[in-house]
């Protein structure tokens, strides 16, 4: 199987109290990079008892 890295380009997430947005935006920093990529973060009911719920648009690189 090919190895090959992912470009995130979007990231939707939606978070059970939108009070804990900046440590929610302290954790996103950990795992992207500047320039980071379009996202938008909202308060939602989440299923089954999660704080949040992430789900990534990504492209494979062009080379």
């Amino acid at each position: 199987m090919p190895s090959f890295f992912l470009e995130v380009i979007g990231v939707n997430a939606h978070l059970l109290d939108i009070n804990g947005f900046d440590e929610y935006n302290e954790v996103y920093k950990t795992y992207f990079n500047k320039p980071y990529p379009a996202r938008t973060t909202v308060q939602s009911v989440i299923p089954g008892g999660g704080l949040v719920e992430v789900d990534v648009i990504a492209m494979l690189p062009e080379d």
